[in-house]
């Protein structure tokens, strides 16, 4: 037989074998269906510790481990680790304050073989020294007999404090959302329940008269003073705390409630537009004599405020300047059918006298990205991935919106328009909701109190409404006058028709003068694409006309020079957005473990 025929019959073979293994080690599987925990305090401050757990394996398992918190000062000693149900092999490392027990399981004596679908009890017996408390008036044991490091949670869940007397003993199971039972039986303090999540800690704290210890305990740890009351006031502040928690949480979901109540509110009071008697469908010229830039501040788009700039407004500007001669390509011959050409502008010997503040600015910000005269935007890119340079643009780029804003849209004129009352106070109310929820989400995350769920809930509720609140539209809680509404409306209509290829092509702009004008207003508007296509289409015979030649808006928009302008834009502005008496819980004892 053909030796690669062999080779290949091997690997399959072996492939073969190895399946059934990685399946098992998919479907295994283990629970510890009990747990006991004895606690024996002695009158020399020793706390004896016997623990033991249950595991029904499912599955092929080759051992356990347990981690036993060893806090500075105090001392894990006199170990054991016995197992029935299988055979053990144990070893102990000590891990960063850790006991660390590793126990091996066997089937076999000889500890040859991993155990396999089976029950198996392991029992842990050591002494704790230094963990007992001895105070003046009495002795601390305050112990995590189930800790929240676990692997795996646990079912029917037991655990004793055996102590020289019950009278006197005061004690307390932390956290208070402990949902099992606890008694007495003559001097041994029991508690239960029935399951416990691998991460839900359970703490058994107890106060015990100092007359049960001896004069001088050796293997407790002295404290010289009185502990008893200031334990009390640490328990009682903890018990406040978690019911003003419990309060936190509910308070999330009536918090939530009073703030959708309200933006409805204020909506209805403010929001709701006037009506007016304008019907059209669509405006084939522009409505007003406004400036592009002007309507690209007033006119809402997505998620942009009436009175904001975004970017199609700066890029407008530029658009504007080309059209009016104050800019002009300087590497025409070097363009092709590209789109993606490195187009570059010049500034002409134009007289800017007559220029609108807003308009000089945006050259003055075109001129200190200037290399040898000539503004190359893809130069302009690539220096604003340097965040010095981003942040100077950002600074400069922000002041121009804000310039124009306040020159062109003060706001006794933008209320003549549009009244944004209503969206103030959502924005407001927006802003006081997210800071609360991130408080509330902060403290009440990992709270272990009984409405932990709700309050995360009710947290991420506030969080994320607000943030919608916040990124609303101010004409969601503002209101249009009638003049501003019918304004509003005739300049949607005319987007409209810039965006509807058929409507122009039916009905085309008269001249290429209007062509570029159109295709000015479809740049604030947003539908600059659309028109450019139309242009292309109708007014240059897809730019076999070579008139489009002399033509430097249709060119800078159409031939890459309006895309590296927006990458560069969008660089400058990513490259800088791109930072002794122990509390309630902080007892010994505790940690976790697993199966391996």
């Amino acid at each position: 037989m053909d030796k690669k025929i062999v080779g290949i019959l091997i690997i399959l073979t072996i492939a073969l074998a190895l399946i059934p293994t990685i399946t098992a080690d998919d479907d295994r599987s283990y629970d510890i269906t009990r747990g006991i925990v004895n606690l024996t305090v002695d009158s020399n401050g020793n706390l004896q510790v016997l623990e033991t757990y249950t595991y029904d394996f499912k599955g092929t398992f080759h051992g356990v481990n347990r981690e036993i918190p060893v806090k500075d000062g105090e001392g894990l000693t006199n170990y054991s680790v016995t197992t029935d149900g299988a055979y053990n092999s144990v070893s102990v490392s000590n891990e960063d304050n850790y006991k660390e027990f590793t126990v091996n399981l066997y089937k076999d004596p000889a500890k040859t073989q991993a155990i396999s679908d089976c029950e198996v009890n392991v029992t842990y017996n050591y002494t704790m020294k230094n963990t007992v408390k001895i105070y003046n008036d009495v002795g601390e044991v305050q112990y995590k007999v189930w800790g929240g490091e676990w692997d795996q949670g646990i079912s029917n869940f037991t655990a004793c404090l055996n102590v020289p007397s019950r009278n006197g003993v005061e004690y307390w199971i932390n956290p208070k959302n402990f949902d099992g039972t606890s008694k007495w039986t003559q001097n041994t303090l029991q508690l239960h329940t029935d399951y416990r999540e691998s991460d839900e800690y359970i703490e058994l704290r107890a106060a015990i008269p100092r007359s049960e210890f001896n004069p001088n305990p050796t293997d407790g740890n002295i404290i010289n003073k009185n502990g008893l009351d200031e334990i009390k006031k640490i328990q009682s502040e903890y018990n406040t705390k978690y019911d003003i928690a419990n309060m936190g949480c509910v308070s999330t979901i009536i918090l939530e409630f009073i703030y959708i109540v309200s933006v409805v509110g204020i909506y209805l009071k403010y929001g709701r537009e006037p009506k007016i008697e304008y019907n059209g469908i669509y405006e084939r010229e522009p409505p007003t004599d406004d400036s592009p830039t002007f309507i690209n501040a007033m006119i809402p788009d997505r998620f942009k405020n009436v009175g904001d700039l975004n970017d199609n407004g700066f890029k407008t500007c530029i658009m504007e300047l080309i059209n009016d001669g104050y800019l002009k390509i300087v590497n025409r011959d070097n363009i092709t059918e590209n789109k993606n050409n490195n187009i570059r502008l010049e500034i002409t010997d134009k007289d800017q006298s007559n220029l609108e503040f807003y308009q000089k600015h945006a050259i003055n910000i075109l001129k200190g990205f200037m290399y040898n005269g000539v503004i190359d935007f893809k130069k302009m890119e690539n220096d604003l991935r340097n965040e010095e340079n981003a942040e100077r643009f950002n600074n400069v780029y922000r002041a121009w919106k804000t310039s124009f804003i306040s020159r062109n849209i003060p706001e006794s004129i933008k209320r003549e328009y549009f009244d944004d009352t209503g969206s103030v106070y959502i924005k407001v109310l927006s802003v006081i909701i997210l800071v609360t929820g991130i408080i509330l989400g902060y403290f009440l995350f990992e709270s272990n109190v009984e409405l932990e769920f709700i309050g995360f809930v009710g947290s991420i509720a506030l969080i994320v409404s607000s943030i919608i609140g916040l990124l609303l539209p101010s004409t969601f809680g503002g209101r249009w006058s009638k003049e501003g509404k019918e304004f509003e409306m005739k300049w949607l209509n005319f987007r409209k028709y810039l965006n509807d290829y058929s409507l122009i092509k039916e009905y085309p702009p008269e001249s290429i003068e209007i062509w570029n004008k159109y295709l000015i207003y479809a740049t604030a508007l947003g539908v600059a694409k659309n028109v450019e296509k139309a242009m292309n289409s109708i007014a240059y015979n897809n730019i076999t006309d070579s008139y489009y030649y002399t033509n430097d808006v249709f060119m800078f928009s159409y031939f890459g020079g309006m895309n590296a302008l927006e990458s560069a834009i969008t660089t400058g502005i990513n490259t800088v957005n791109t930072s002794d008496i122990g509390d309630v819980g902080g007892g010994s004892g505790g940690g976790g473990g697993g199966a391996f």
